[in-house]
């Protein structure tokens, strides 16, 4: 199994999931694209 990272962001009443894994950048919809791959938040555990 694969770890991922999950971002919701609140439109319109309703969650929106945007999933990332590996090393894409995540993109935070209050702080735009951060170049923070979610493989390096994984390993902050």
């Amino acid at each position: 199994m694969q770890e991922k990272v999950t971002v919701l962001e609140w439109v319109e009443g309703l969650y929106e999931e945007q999933v990332y894994q590996g090393d894409l950048a995540i993109a935070f919809p209050l702080f735009g694209a951060l170049d923070l791959p979610s493989l390096q938040i994984l390993q902050q555990r």
